[in-house]
C-alpha cells in the first residue's frame, strides 16, 4: 500500500496569505471521519480507475474539446447546489445535481449540445431543455449561461488540454481558473474528471470539517492576493490530507489528494458515492451513436478520433 509520501507535490501559494485563518487540529478532523486509515476500495475501483485511465489519455495528448466541455459542464452544475428528488424521463429518486446533469449529457439533447459546442456553435434548444429540467436544483439560468460560454470558448482552449492536465501544477491552475466560474476551490474537481488528482477540492463540506466555525469567513481569506488566498487554502488542505496519510494502492498514488477528498467527503456525510454517473458521462456521454454501448476510456478516445476524422 502506498501513502501520501509518494505524492506529486503541489505548487505552493504563499501560506502567509491565510496564516491568521485558524483551522481545526488535524487530529480532530481524523476523529470526525471515524479514524479511517485508507481510501475505500469502492472509490479506488471505480473513480480511481477512471482517473488513471483519463491520466493515460492526457499523457498521450488524447483529450479534446468534448472532454473539456463535459468536465466543465459537470463541474459547474455541481456548484452551490444540493441533491434533490426528481422524477422524469432521465432519472428518478434523490439525485446530486452533477449526477443529473451527467444523465442529461447522455440524452439526445445532451448529445445535440455537445455536437454543436464541439464546433463552437450554441444549440439554444438543447440548452433551454436542461435549463427547464434543472429548475429544482437552483440557478438553472446560470447553468444555461455557463453552457453557452462553454460552447463559445472551450473548443479553442482544448488544443493542448492533455499537456495542461499532465503538466506542472501552476500550468493547470492557470488553465482551470481561466474558465468561467472555476476558481481555486474547484480546480481540483474539474481536474479529476480529466485525469489529474494531485489537488483536493475545497467545497463546503471540507470547509466545515477542516475549519469548523471559521469556515464562515472563508470568502474573506480566499479573496486575498487577487484569489491567491484560495490557492493557499487548497494547498493547506492538501498538506493536511497528506498528514492524514490514508493508505492507497501505489497505482493510484498520483491521485491521492482527490481520492482522499472523496473518502473524507463520504465519511462525513455517511454516503458511499462511486460517481458512476459522472464516469459514464465522461466515457460515453454524447458519443457517436453505435459506440454508446462501449465502455472505458478507450471507447471515448475512439469516438473522439472518429468524430475528428470525419471533420477532415
Amino acid at each position: 500500500m502506498g501513502t501520501a509520501s509518494v505524492l506529486t507535490k503541489l505548487l505552493r501559494a504563499p501560506a502567509d496569505l491565510i496564516k491568521d485563518w485558524h483551522w481545526r487540529p488535524v487530529e480532530d478532523v481524523r476523529a470526525d471521519v471515524g479514524g479511517i486509515t485508507e481510501v475505500p476500495s469502492y472509490i479506488t475501483d471505480t473513480y480511481g480507475r477512471f482517473m488513471k485511465e483519463q491520466a493515460e489519455r492526457a499523457a498521450k495528448d488524447d483529450l479534446g474539446p468534448r472532454d473539456l466541455l463535459k468536465a466543465y459542464g459537470i463541474t459547474r452544475s455541481s456548484v452551490n447546489r444540493q441533491a434533490r428528488d426528481v422524477s422524469d424521463d432521465l432519472a428518478s429518486g434523490s439525485m446530486r445535481p452533477e449526477g443529473y446533469f451527467s444523465e442529461w449529457l447522455m440524452s439526445p439533447k445532451g448529445r445535440r449540445y455537445l455536437d454543436a459546442a464541439q464546433k463552437g456553435d450554441v444549440d439554444q434548444g438543447a440548452i433551454d431543455d436542461i435549463v427547464e429540467r434543472f429548475g429544482s436544483f437552483g440557478m438553472a439560468d446560470t447553468l444555461g449561461k455557463d453552457l453557452t460560454w462553454g460552447a463559445q470558448n472551450l473548443p479553442q482552449r482544448a488544443t493542448r488540454l492533455g499537456q495542461a492536465v499532465a503538466g506542472p501544477a501552476d500550468v493547470w491552475r492557470g488553465t482551470a481558473q481561466e474558465l468561467q466560474g472555476i476558481g481555486p476551490a474547484k480546480s481540483g474537481f474539474i481536474a479529476s474528471l480529466l485525469g489529474r488528482g494531485d489537488m483536493p477540492t475545497l467545497d463546503a463540506r471540507q470547509l466545515k470539517l477542516q475549519a469548523g466555525p471559521a469556515a464562515a469567513d472563508a470568502s474573506k481569506y480566499m479573496r486575498r492576493g487577487g484569489g491567491k488566498g484560495g490557492d493557499a487554502a487548497v494547498d493547506r488542505l492538501g498538506q493536511r490530507q497528506t498528514e492524514l496519510g490514508l493508505g492507497l494502492p501505489d497505482e493510484f498514488s498520483p491521485h491521492y489528494q482527490h481520492l482522499t477528498h472523496h473518502a473524507l467527503w463520504d465519511a462525513v456525510g455517511g454516503t458511499k458515492i462511486t460517481h458512476d454517473d459522472l464516469v459514464r458521462a465522461m466515457q460515453r456521454g454524447g458519443a457517436t451513436p453505435g459506440l454508446l454501448g462501449a465502455t472505458g476510456a478507450g471507447a471515448a478516445a475512439t469516438a473522439y478520433a472518429l468524430r475528428n476524422r470525419e471533420k477532415k
